[in-house]
């Protein structure tokens, strides 16, 4: 299960999901929140933006979940991965999975030059300029959660112990 503050006020990411999405949507974000657990992965909610951070092996982020809503219909919710470790043993499903998610920077966040992981090789492909979150999955259907699950036990594979980066 997800984890709660010792006040039990902070809610489940199944909780937020239940209350904030919808139909298919919600039968979506619940599969993969079900898929994450069920492979030992966690989730630690982010105070300041209301996200979930899910944690990979020796509690290593590999991406975040944010919800905000089925009102919001071009955003009601997200996975994103930051820093990732794009490790080349991933098979062309996932290379085109991930090269068609990738995000450049879009100077969202005011005051900023850019968001600063500037360029980077993703499975063996050279992007410039891109966003703090370089890979997001916006609203995902259950077909793109197939390639996105396999993604997640790639990077939770490259994240164990003894793994090569």
């Amino acid at each position: 299960m997800s984890e709660q503050n010792s006040t039990n006020t902070v809610p489940t990411i199944e909780d937020t999901i239940k209350e904030k999405l919808t139909g298919k949507t919600q039968q979506n974000a619940l599969d993969l929140v079900a898929f994450i657990q069920e492979n030992g992965m966690n989730f630690k909610r982010e105070e300041y933006s209301g996200g979930y951070f899910i944690g990979g092996i020796l509690g290593n982020r590999l991406g975040y979940i944010i919800i905000h809503g089925s009102p919001n219909p071009t955003l009601p919710w997200a996975l994103c991965f930051q820093d990732c470790d794009f490790c080349d043993d991933a098979d062309a499903e996932i290379k085109e999975t991930a090269w068609a998610h990738t995000v450049k920077c879009s100077r969202c966040h005011e005051g900023w030059e850019k968001c600063g992981h500037g360029d980077r090789m993703i499975f063996g492909k050279k992007y410039e300029n891109l966003c703090l979150s370089q890979l997001i999955f916006i609203d995902p259907d259950a077909q793109l959660l197939n390639s996105v699950k396999k993604l997640l036990l790639l990077m939770k594979r490259s994240t164990a112990p003894g793994a090569i980066k």
